[in-house]
């Protein structure tokens, strides 16, 4: 049994608690864990490296602020990615309906169109809370966004107390999404985000409610 600290090597990227890390020679197989029994930190941007008898072990985590819609009421969703090195898989959960599913494939068609690399391995997309449904396209922007902080394009950092909502197209544009209007109504409750980042289809109507946060509309 050895203990192995994050990396901080990329953007954004801290130092936090120890990992121990144990493999069974038998079994060869590997299992780590937080000391408290926990991956999640609430870091927007983890790095996490492992070394053992010429086993790596490479994981990232980033998250980012959206916004999701039960009927016409807005409610705060995190978008959080997990990326670490395994057989190609790309999932979503959190209650996602068929249309947030099938951001999978619009925003890999989007960040492959607009000249973005693809993480490779595994990648588990969560959405939180778990425990409510998430229906529409508006969370493909945030989605795309946290892919990239994860790879390192992009700073996770200065996407903290930003909310993000938006529809990709295939070749990378942005489109508008429905119930702007009471997402920012929401997200003037939320003490935490300073930001809204919106469609610039959408930014004038986001404007009208938005009261003391900034807007900026993404083309």
């Amino acid at each position: 049994e050895r203990e192995y600290r994050s990396c901080q090597n990329l953007p954004g990227c801290q130092i936090v608690a120890p990992i121990v890390a144990q493999k069974s020679a038998k079994e060869k197989k590997l299992r780590m864990k937080w000391p408290d029994g926990t991956l999640w930190h609430g870091e927007e941007y983890v790095i996490l490296s492992l070394y053992h008898d010429e086993m790596e072990v490479f994981a990232v985590l980033a998250s980012v602020q959206s916004m999701g819609l039960t009927g016409i009421q807005g409610y705060p969703v995190t978008v959080e990615a997990y990326c670490v090195d395994g057989m190609p898989m790309f999932e979503i959960v959190g209650l996602p309906d068929a249309a947030v599913k099938e951001s999978r494939d619009r925003v890999r068609s989007a960040l492959q169109s607009s000249g973005c690399p693809l993480l490779q391995g595994t990648t588990v997309i969560n959405l939180a809370p778990a425990d409510l449904r998430k229906e529409g396209a508006a969370f493909d922007l945030p989605i795309a966004l946290v892919m990239l902080a994860a790879a390192g394009e992009i700073d996770g950092a200065k996407l903290a107390g930003a909310a993000v909502v938006g529809e990709l197209a295939l070749d990378g544009t942005v489109r508008p999404v429905r119930g702007v209007l009471s997402i920012a109504l929401r997200m003037r409750e939320e003490k935490q985000v300073g930001a809204l980042l919106v469609p610039a289809a959408n930014a004038q109507e986001a404007a009208l409610a938005s009261g003391r946060i900034p807007v900026f509309p993404v083309g």
